[in-house]
Parts: structure tokens; sequence; C-alpha cells
């Protein structure tokens, strides 16, 4: 969508409930939610979770970021090279220097787990990129498996064109948020 800090100064922030994963954020506009979709969120919760959780009624609006295949792999590939040519590797060591185990590292993510890989000296930098590249490509189709299998679900997805201009992506995001 954008830069997301700039996107949220425009929005309606009462309004607002963000869950932001790469390629999609939810918005939750109101508290209704079909008692269907209450049942899936809690019978998920408890399965996550060892004691129930109660849950609020929510009525989401949720928003995905509609990418071409090929555009989105040549995106994470440019993305990647871009962090790893500046500044991501010393801020891997610096937060090893400061006390950050390397085992820890994967909770930060795949680029930290990576990156502590290459540190080490288990793998070489070429293996770091082309490796770290493929894990990246395999999430981000995960996700999209994730968001069909939600449609299949009967959640309503309203996709926006990630080609679109920012500013004609929060009028779209304002529309669906005041219907």
């Amino acid at each position: 969508l954008g830069s997301l800090p700039e996107a949220s100064n425009k929005l309606d922030a009462s309004k607002i409930l963000v869950c932001w994963s790469n390629s999609l954020f939810a918005t939750c506009n109101g508290f209704n939610c079909t008692a269907e979709n209450e049942t899936k969120i809690a019978q998920t919760t408890q399965t996550i979770n060892t004691k129930p959780t109660v849950l609020p009624n929510l009525n989401p609006l949720i928003i995905g970021v509609e990418i071409d295949r090929d555009l989105r792999r040549e995106k994470i590939t440019r993305r990647l090279s871009e962090r790893l040519n500046n500044g991501m590797v010393e801020e891997v060591e610096a937060l090893l220097k400061n006390g950050l185990s390397h085992s820890d590292l994967a909770y930060y993510g795949l680029e930290y787990k990576w990156i502590g890989k290459y540190l080490e000296g288990e793998i070489s930098k070429r293996v770091l990129f082309e490796g770290l590249n493929t894990a990246i490509h395999q999430f981000a189709k995960r996700q999209m498996t994730w968001f069909r299998r939600m449609e299949k679900n009967d959640y309503l997805i309203h996709w926006i064109d990630s080609k679109t201009p920012l500013d004609e992506k929060l009028r779209q995001i304002d529309a669906l948020l005041n219907d």
C-alpha cells in the first residue's frame, strides 16, 4: 500500500485495527460478527491457547494487496538485495554484540535467522542470498494460499491493485470504511 505510517495519518484511527503482514492489513470497522465466524475464531483460539479466550464481536473489513506473481517475486528479490546491501548484516552484528544470542535470531524473522548462519560461518554470502530469497518467496506463496483459504471459507477480501497510486489506495480504503 505504500508507507503504512503515511497512510495511517490519512485514516480515522478510531475505526481501524491493523494487522500488517507484508501484503495484507485487515481493518475492523464496528464490532458485529456472524455467529459462524465468531465460532471459527473461538475454535482457532482454543487450539492455539490452553484456555479459551473471550473475543469481541468483530465485523472485519479485510483488505489485501493484489500483485502479479512475477512482480511480487521481482520486488521481494530487489528488497532483499537492498536490505542486505544497506546495513542489515551490520544490524544483526550489532544485535549479537549487544547480547542477543544466535539461537534467538530466529524469533526476529527469516532474515535474522539466515544472517546469523552467515555470521557464524555456516553459509557463504551467496548461499545466504539464494537460500533466503527462496525462503521468502515460499513464505509469500504460503500467504497467498492462506488468503485463498480465507476466501473459500467465505471471508470477503477487498483486493487493491498494488500498482494503484497511494492516494487512490487510501481513497478506496476510506470508501470501504465508510460503507
